[in-house]
């Protein structure tokens, strides 16, 4: 056999020939195991030493466990909207369905996300009280027309951790059962389909008033993800939920969204 360090020919059992390299004695294997080659860190720049024969299987290229953690790092720059400084934050955080990474710090978003850069802004409206119109009959009558259900994933009242289902205003209007009380008309006409909309007349036309007072019952869950996944502001057109609410409302129902106060005195005595 030939030395794996020194060259020198030998001889050995067959029995303890192995694939690695062999050596002639044990100095020759130490001074194997000290043959190392220099390497430049690709995180932090530093020098470092490595054996020639741990470079050939494995990517020795970081000097420390910190540094080989930083180049696994699968990081993207961000501008911070409050302050404008540069920040790194995670690839798979923007692919989420609520996309981080908008501001550098807590402090910032305490600091700049106020007013309409929260993305709970809702056009001043999350101020503003319902009409007195909008009460728990009301609400019922909305439930009873889609059978007590969520009208998106069909979740019972046992299913919605035993409470009853919450009523949507698909239009996200406030005053939506008293609409001559609504002052900027312009605005509220801004959410409705175009070929419904009546922009300039001083009253709203019967179709607007049935797509403004369009109500839906949903779950919790369904109600939550509707609101975080549709801003308030988005046009008709480009919307997903109000949509197919305004559509399901029209095709199942006529525009109807509750039940008559008639219908509800008759569905009670039923019960």
């Amino acid at each position: 056999m030939v030395c794996g360090y020194c060259g020198k020919n030998f001889e050995r059992e067959a029995s303890r020939i192995k694939s690695t390299p062999s050596f002639c004695s044990t100095e020759c294997r130490l001074a194997h195991k000290r043959n190392q080659i220099e390497i430049i860190c690709k995180v932090c720049g530093k020098h470092f030493f490595k054996r020639e024969s741990i470079t050939k299987n494995y990517a020795t290229k970081c000097c420390s466990k910190k540094c080989s953690g930083i180049a696994r790092r699968n990081r993207v720059t961000r501008i911070c909207k409050g302050c404008g400084k540069k920040f790194e934050i995670k690839k798979s955080s923007t692919k989420r369905l609520l996309e981080r990474g908008k501001y550098c710090s807590k402090e910032c978003y305490t600091e700049f996300a106020r007013g309409k850069n929260s993305h709970m802004y809702d056009h001043g409206q999350t101020f503003f009280p319902y009409c007195e119109k909008f009460d728990d009959r009301l609400k019922e009558r909305v439930r009873i027309l889609h059978g007590n259900q969520c009208c998106v994933c069909g979740a019972t009242k046992e299913q919605n951790h035993n409470k009853r289902m919450d009523v949507h205003h698909v239009f996200i209007e406030k005053e939506a059962c008293c609409e001559k009380r609504i002052e900027d008309k312009e605005w509220v006409r801004q959410r409705l389909p175009k070929d419904i909309a009546r922009f300039g007349e001083p009253e709203f036309s019967k179709e607007e008033i049935m797509y403004i007072r369009m109500m839906v019952p949903m779950c919790i869950a369904c109600h939550s993800r509707v609101h975080k996944e549709e801003s308030n502001d988005t046009p008709y057109e480009e919307t997903k939920w109000r949509k197919w609410f305004a559509k399901m409302i029209i095709n199942n129902f006529d525009g109807i969204s509750y039940l008559s106060k008639e219908e509800y005195t008759k569905e009670r005595q039923v019960r």
